[in-house]
C-alpha cells in the first residue's frame, strides 16, 4: 500500500493503525525490499493501545493483546461501524483476550492453525471447540487454516473461510 501511495496519486489519505512500532517497521521493511520511491511518510500513522477505541477511518478500533511470539506484538482487533462489529483474532493461541475480542461481536474471524495440537502460540479446533459457548459473538469464521485442519475439515464443526469467501453482515 506504501509502495502504492508513493506511484500513484491517492484520492483518500492512506492510515495505518497498528502497535507502536509499526511504522518503522513499515520503513525497515521498504528499505529491504528496494523500494526507495516508497516512503512511510505517504501515509499516516495511528498507534494502536490495547484496550483504548480509537476512530480509524471512520470505524471505531480496539486492539487486545493476544497471546502469539511477543516479538510481533500480537494483537486482535475489534472494529465497529455502522452498527456492526467485526472481530478478528490475528495468530494468537487460546486466552481470555479472545473471549474479550468475541464478546458481542457480529463476526468473530478466528486464526486455527491445528486440528487438535495444543500450542501457545495458535488455537486449536480442539480448544476452540471447548470453549466456543464462552465466545459470545454472533457467528464465528476460522481463517488461517493449517494443514492438519484442512486434513480433518470433515470433523470441524464450524464454519471455515477459504479463497473466494464472500461475508454477508
Amino acid at each position: 500500500m506504501l509502495l502504492d501511495a508513493a506511484l500513484r496519486p491517492r484520492t483518500r489519505p492512506l492510515t495505518i493503525a497498528g502497535p507502536a512500532a509499526t511504522c518503522t517497521k513499515a520503513a525497515a521493511a521498504l528499505d529491504i525490499f528496494g523500494w526507495p520511491t516508497a516512503r512511510a511518510d505517504a501515509a499516516t500513522f495511528k498507534e494502536l493501545v490495547a484496550g483504548l477505541p480509537m476512530s480509524v477511518a471512520g470505524c471505531v478500533v480496539t486492539a487486545l493483546a493476544v497471546q502469539h511470539n511477543p516479538a510481533t506484538s500480537p494483537t486482535g482487533l475489534r472494529i465497529s461501524v455502522d452498527g456492526v462489529t467485526l472481530a478478528y483474532s490475528g495468530d494468537a493461541g487460546w486466552s481470555e483476550s479472545l473471549v474479550d475480542l468475541a464478546r458481542g461481536a457480529d463476526l468473530f474471524i478466528c486464526g486455527v492453525w491445528w486440528f487438535d495440537t495444543p500450542d501457545e502460540t495458535f488455537v486449536d479446533v480442539a480448544t476452540l471447540v471447548r470453549h466456543r459457548d464462552r465466545l459470545e459473538c454472533r457467528r464465528l469464521l476460522l481463517t488461517h487454516l493449517g494443514p492438519t485442519v484442512l486434513e480433518h475439515q470433515a470433523e470441524v464443526p464450524f464454519e471455515m473461510a477459504t479463497d473466494g469467501t464472500v461475508v454477508q453482515l
